[in-house]
Parts: C-alpha cells; sequence; structure tokens
C-alpha cells in the first residue's frame, strides 16, 4: 500500500516522492502502531510536560522536529506474537511471548 501511494504521488501536486521507501520500517510502524508501551509514553509525557512549562516564558520551547524511534530493541527473526488476552498483550505484540 505504500509503494502505491508513493507511485500515485505524482499525480498530486506539491506532493513528494520517495526515491526509496525502507520496507522494513514501513513493516514496524505498522506492525507496531497500535501497540502502547508505559516507558514510550512516560517518554512523551516527559517531553510534553517540559514544553507546557516552557510555553510559560521562562525557557525557550522546542522549535523543531524531534524523532525518537527503538527499532534495535525488537527481536530478530520470527517470534510468536500471538496475543494471550492478559494485560501484557502490548507488549507481546511487540517483543513477543519470548520475552
Amino acid at each position: 500500500m505504500v509503494k502505491e501511494l508513493n507511485n500515485r504521488s505524482l499525480e498530486i501536486e506539491g506532493a513528494i516522492k520517495l526515491d526509496t521507501i525502507e520496507e522494513n520500517i514501513v513493516r514496524n510502524v505498522s506492525l507496531f502502531a497500535g501497540a502502547h508501551l508505559s516507558p514510550v509514553a512516560a517518554f512523551f509525557g516527559g517531553i510534553v510536560a517540559q514544553e507546557i512549562i516552557k510555553f510559560t516564558g521562562k525557557y525557550t520551547p522546542l522549535r523543531q522536529w524531534l524523532h525518537y524511534e527503538a527499532f534495535e530493541v525488537l527481536p530478530e527473526g520470527e517470534v510468536n506474537r500471538k496475543p494471550l488476552g492478559t494485560r501484557y498483550d502490548h507488549q507481546i505484540a511487540v517483543f513477543g511471548q519470548e520475552i
């Protein structure tokens, strides 16, 4: 679907067409987009809290993009990601039952 959308972007004025698509990154993002991990939520919560404090005027807020990814923590190879119906299903979806 990503390749199809990228090819169709030629028809849209002002759209950017990517020369290469990192299939591994697209796959990982699509597989894990629905998973909620507490440490990642805490990380973004901390950044949002800092930005709110900076908005009061004492400090300067971020005026740039923030990129955060941690694909290196994903297990290599195939793992069993079948949910068990427990509170750990989001962690299982990302890391597999083995962890």
